[in-house]
């Protein structure tokens, strides 16, 4: 598990080549320190595009606890370590769309089963969501 990183997933160049591709102008792992609640926080976009002022999160399913057929292992069989550790991710992840919204930036989860094991079709299809809602979408949203 050591070997997985925090940046640069498979997941997040399939999107971010797919956003390029299509003319959408991003940073990626862009850290914005905001005061919230009284503290200094510095959540990390995966994808933040400015001019849309809109932040995508692209989530690993195991990792932030997604609930769908990837994250395999209920948290009964887990060792307390590891369940605590994916208790915080979804902790983090909630608290940081809160700041993100907080600072008037739209937020979108994009979930790694919804391209997963999928035909370039069907990413495409993916994106194309990901785009209009980009675009048009107002508030917060979720692409599992």
């Amino acid at each position: 598990m050591r070997r997985i990183g925090p940046k640069d997933t498979w997941i997040e160049l399939l999107v971010r080549r797919r956003l390029r591709r299509d003319h959408f102008g991003y940073r990626k792992n862009l850290r914005l320190a905001v005061r919230f609640e009284g503290k200094t926080i510095r959540p990390e976009a995966d994808v933040y595009l400015s001019r849309y002022q809109a932040v995508v999160m692209i989530n690993g399913c195991y990792w932030h606890h997604h609930g769908c057929h990837l994250a395999k292992k209920p948290l009964s069989q887990m060792k307390p370590f590891w369940r605590k550790k994916l208790g915080e991710n979804v902790v983090r992840d909630q608290r940081n769309i809160n700041v993100f919204n907080s600072i008037d930036l739209k937020v979108i989860s994009l979930w790694e089963c919804s391209v997963r094991d999928k035909s370039d079709r069907e990413v495409d299809y993916v994106v194309r969501q990901l785009e209009d809602w980009i675009r048009f979408g107002v508030g917060n949203a979720s692409i599992p």
